[in-house]
């Protein structure tokens, strides 16, 4: 049973591979820079700075480790616009897997995880994947782990990219849906003031506002002291 579910979840990630094309059909991949103007790099901790169109300069506030519904262990992913830094994240290409400092180009298939020092120990792992919430906030949720981390509820198996926005860049995440691919914006959904769900969003702007963000490279002062937790 375990060996058809591996191989399931194989044939589907090579059919979004050939559903995304995009990525690889470009003959110049254009890089993610971070907000000093340098390239973005696999393997490397970044912590995610929320930005405003009309304003670019990063906000205050970070990534923590949210909860929906009855979970008792934190395994959805929020921004919290109340601190000063968050947990970082750090970046791979499923080509290109334990190969750190590549250039992470737009629109290229991701692997994020959080790069905390002391990861959850509740979570089976730290990369993101999404999760269809149907207990609490009825939305598609950015979480960690994978289904065992989310029981009673649906998972979207699929591929993270950043994309350059209006402002700084945002991420979408695509999947396939009824058969043909499908691919959503990330967006914030206010859970508990300061904190919000990360979420997949048609850009509700009054609801579920697009993302936007500035990558900053985390220095050894600021990597994973945040441990703050949104309920």
């Amino acid at each position: 049973m375990k060996k058809q579910a591996v191989a399931s979840l194989l044939s589907l990630s090579f059919l979004l591979l050939l559903a995304f094309p995009l990525a690889y059909s470009q003959t110049v991949f254009i890089p993610v820079k971070d907000i000093h103007g340098n390239d973005v790099v696999t393997g490397i901790p970044y912590q995610i700075r929320q930005l405003t169109p009309g304003n670019p300069t990063p906000h205050g506030g970070g990534l923590i480790h949210g909860k929906t519904g009855n979970s008792t262990c934190p395994v959805s992913v929020a921004y919290n616009t109340g601190l000063m830094f968050g947990s970082p994240v750090k970046f791979s290409i499923p080509e290109w897997a334990n190969t750190p400092g590549k250039i992470v180009p737009q629109g290229i298939p991701l692997e994020i995880e959080f790069s905390d020092e002391n990861p959850l120990e509740c979570a089976s792992s730290s990369e993101w994947m999404v999760y269809g919430d149907n207990i609490e906030t009825q939305k598609a949720v950015l979480g960690i782990g994978g289904p065992l981390d989310h029981p009673d509820q649906n998972t979207l198996f699929g591929y993270f990219n950043i994309q350059e926005s209006q402002v700084g860049y945002r991420f979408m995440f695509c999947y396939m849906f009824q058969g043909s691919p499908l691919c959503s914006d990330v967006g914030t959904h206010l859970q508990n003031y300061p904190a919000s769900l990360l979420v997949l969003t048609a850009g509700n702007l009054m609801s579920d506002p697009v993302f936007y963000f500035g990558l900053e490279k985390t220095d050894s002062d600021s990597s994973g002291i945040i441990k703050t937790v949104a309920y």
